[in-house]
């Protein structure tokens, strides 16, 4: 008896369950017919209709569907008596929106108020000066060869400071060494020679084996005086107090100096990117690295900040995160605050620098922001969908930003302070079919996609023949190399965008460099002492050789010859040797077989 209830109970609800898929089949056909009917209406008056400036006034609901063909979502979803089960239908398929705040959130009530303005046009601004590139300075001068700009860029202050710093590191480490500008340009030569050929190890830069031996290294200077620079390399050197309060104390004058050059001889265009750079520092005792983020492609890095022209990539200014406090808008606000007055820059953002808060600070300041916007940014409710429809584009606008939702391959939301409702296409690949699929997209979609990659495009260059070398306990410096690396590319576009030159590879520009400082290289060893180069100046500490410190006095007008603890090239001859005249600031040979000591001062 229980057996049979049972069966007749579950006979019951199968006839039930039966009943209600066919409802739902019908309800279904019912909708795909109504589509079918309205894919039938002319897609290219619809089309004209929808690009008018209040065409979302007038067709509210109007979106776009693959094919050119225009149907409204009210005829769908919000009929009362088909709008539960149609939601629920999507919902089983993974595509269901989500549902709109409710109306007693006080919060999004406020954000909806917000974002409730008129719809309008373009706003920005043309330039007061439109001129952008190197900075001339006269009217009448000279053409600049490749020569020229790199000393534009890396001039005597840059020198300068390399050469004092690595000297007053290795006197107070009681080091016996004493560096001059040929040691400085021939450390420049390897370290840009070794980025270009990718080689990493000191060991690979000197081989002695002549199949793996590049040669070239050892032409510049033996592998014990490069050690000898990369021990002690320094740009600046603090006292206790300084390196306490500021994390970049032992690099921060450097990298100051790096971006005066780069501001002072050349002037962006309209467009900016801003965008961050990590470097690889892996260094236990680093004070700004973030370490262990498995999320990223680097786990262990130091995060800089960059403003880069659209186009050519030119790194303007940028801005070291050293992890102590401060906020994001701050940070922004302060990499934006050298740019030029007067030329209504644009700057693109990712959704990770793109603030409210931020696009209207900027707008006081007579700048423009663009970019990508969170979820939990200040969104109107009607953009908090979990998957926006084919075509899907709205605009909202409050007193002075643009807020756009628009659907690409995913959700989009745009924030802008200068764009409006003009409209635009893209061709985007569908699966299943062979052919791109022309969609609508908002003109800020095609002004960030074309402005924004700068960052990437100057993270390219940087990476591929990155000059950094590594050190065991100094962990800024790899800043340090950061900056030259900067010098070098920003060189490389100023170069490119003389007028009386063509554009050159970054790879032959830099084959030119190393050339370059090759030749600076020679010269300094060739060139008598001076007041700014002699080691001298340099004093050693006090517990270094009595020989090296009564050698750096010789009697006035005498020219003796003395023992260096470091070798370098003859000056007659280029073979290496310890001896030295450091009246005239030269190495030379002072053995049996050569008397080039002899030989130079009889000539004099």
């Amino acid at each position: 008896m229980a057996s049979s209830t049972r069966g007749a109970a579950a006979a019951e609800k199968a006839r039930d369950a039966g009943q209600k898929h066919r409802r739902d089949d019908e309800q279904q056909r019912g909708v795909v017919a109504k589509r079918r009917a309205v894919k039938d209406v002319e897609g290219e008056a619809a089309e004209d209709e929808c690009d008018t400036a209040g065409s979302e006034d007038e067709y509210p609901g109007l979106v776009y569907q693959a094919g050119h063909a225009f149907f409204t979502l009210e005829d769908e979803l919000l009929e009362p008596e088909k709008k539960g089960k149609a939601t629920a239908a999507k919902a089983k398929k993974g595509k269901a929106a989500a549902a709109p705040p409710e109306d007693d959130d006080p919060k999004q009530a406020a954000w909806d108020k917000f974002w409730s303005k008129p719809k309008r046009k373009s706003t920005l601004p043309r330039p007061d000066d439109p001129f952008g590139g190197p900075v001339r300075r006269g009217s009448l001068r000279k053409e600049e060869s490749l020569e020229d700009v790199l000393q534009l860029y890396f001039n005597e202050e840059v020198i300068k400071r390399l050469r004092v710093e690595t000297n007053v590191y290795a006197a107070r480490n009681q080091l016996d060494f004493v560096f001059t500008d040929e040691d400085i340009y021939g450390y420049l030569t390897i370290i840009f020679y070794a980025g270009l050929h990718n080689i990493d190890s000191c060991a690979e830069m000197f081989d002695a084996d002549k199949r793996h031996s590049t040669d070239f290294c050892r032409q510049v200077m033996s592998r014990n005086r490069f050690q000898a620079i990369k021990r002690c390399i320094s740009v600046a050197n603090p006292d206790a107090a300084t390196n306490t309060n500021d994390k970049l104390a032992k690099v921060r004058p450097f990298l100051d100096l790096v971006r005066d050059i780069s501001q002072k001889n050349y002037r962006p265009q309209q467009h900016l990117a801003l965008d961050e750079t990590s470097l690889q520092c892996a260094h236990r005792n680093s004070r700004v690295s973030y370490r262990s983020q498995s999320h990223k492609i680097r786990r262990d890095f130091i995060k800089v900040i960059c403003v880069n022209e659209s186009g050519s990539a030119y790194l303007w200014d940028f801005l070291v995160d050293e992890r102590i406090g401060v906020s994001t808008q701050d940070m922004v606000l302060r990499v934006l605050s050298r740019l030029p007055p007067g030329g209504k820059y644009t700057v693109a953002t990712d959704r990770y620098y793109t603030s409210v808060n931020t696009a209207e600070e900027l707008l006081d300041r007579d700048l423009y922001m663009y970019g990508t916007l969170r979820a939990n940014g200040g969104l109107h409710s009607e953009l908090k969908l979990k998957s926006y429809p084919d075509g899907f584009v709205k605009f909202f606008f409050s007193d002075r930003l643009m807020l756009c939702g628009w659907k690409d391959s995913g959700n989009v939301v745009f924030l802008s302070s200068f764009h409006g409702i003009e409209r635009t296409t893209v061709a985007r690949r569908q699966k299943g079919q062979a052919n791109k699929v022309v969609r609508p997209a908002p003109e800020v979609a095609e002004d960030y996609n074309m402005h924004m990659g700068a960052g990437d495009q100057y993270n390219s260059l940087m990476e591929r023949n990155f000059c950094i070398q590594v050190h065991q306990r100094r962990w800024y410096l790899s800043l340090m190399y950061y900056g030259l690396e900067a010098l070098m590319i920003n060189a490389c576009v100023y170069h490119a965008n003389l007028p009386h030159t063509s554009a050159q590879p970054m790879k032959e520009f830099r084959k030119a460099a190393v050339d370059y400082f090759f030749g600076k290289s020679r010269a300094a060893a060739a060139a008598p002492a001076t007041a700014g180069q002699s080691p001298v100046h340099v004093a050693p500490h006090p517990h270094a050789s009595a020989q090296l410190h009564h050698a750096a006095h010789p009697p006035s007008g005498m020219h003796v010859p003395t023992l260096i603890p470091s070798r370098g090239h003859c000056s007659a001859c280029s073979m290496k040797t310890a001896v030295k005249c450091l009246t005239c600031n030269k190495f030379l040979c002072f053995v049996a077989e050569r008397n080039c000591y002899l030989e130079f001062h009889s000539s004099l």
